[in-house]
């Protein structure tokens, strides 16, 4: 278990964070602070990838805003547009609930049946799923006409981003590690 002391720099260490993107900003963020960091002896707290609230809820919103997106597109056809928009928000918050549960209860089993060994990292495959899910979907109204291309193309410009990001970050992991190493004990 890696603990870290809390200190102004804390939040930027790119081991708290999940996704590529904010892993490359939080090692841009670090880099820019001092050389050497303050430490606080009263508290000592846990490096763990899923505390990080702002990257947590940025990738929560981004699924959430896309598929009532979708979901309003697809029921504007039949009702007015408002009316779809305030029947979509609360449709997407339950599918993507369910999503999470029907991966967790239906496909990660099946994962594990052919091969996948089980362990820290079935929050990946979790995240993985639930991306493609709506990955899937922006991919066909990425070629739709009117406004809902415009929703696409931002989810699939947020993915590539953080597959560009990912890229870079595994050029520089080393330089990383050194730069986390100054404020880790």
């Amino acid at each position: 278990m890696k603990l870290d002391r809390p200190q102004a720099t804390v939040p930027w260490i790119p081991s708290r964070h999940r996704y590529a993107l904010f892993r490359l900003l939080a090692y841009v963020r670090l880099r820019s602070t001092a050389a050497a960091c303050a430490v606080d002896d009263t508290q000592v707290l846990v490096i763990d990838r899923d505390q990080s609230n702002a990257e947590t809820y940025a990738v929560g919103f981004l699924l959430w805003g896309t598929l009532a997106c979708f979901l309003a597109q697809l029921m504007s056809h039949r009702l007015h547009p408002a009316a779809a928009v305030l029947i979509a928000v609360p449709i997407a918050a339950m599918a993507i609930t369910a999503g999470v549960v029907a991966n967790g209860v239906f496909i990660t089993p099946v994962l594990h049946a052919i091969g996948l060994p089980r362990g820290s990292h079935e929050i990946n495959i979790a995240s993985t799923l639930l991306l493609l899910e709506v990955g899937l979907p922006a991919s066909y109204f990425a070629l739709c006409d009117g406004w809902i291309r415009v929703s696409a193309w931002i989810f699939l410009g947020c993915i590539a981003a953080n597959g560009v990001a990912a890229i870079l970050f595994f050029l520089m992991r080393q330089r990383a590690r050194e730069a986390e190493a100054r404020c880790v004990a």
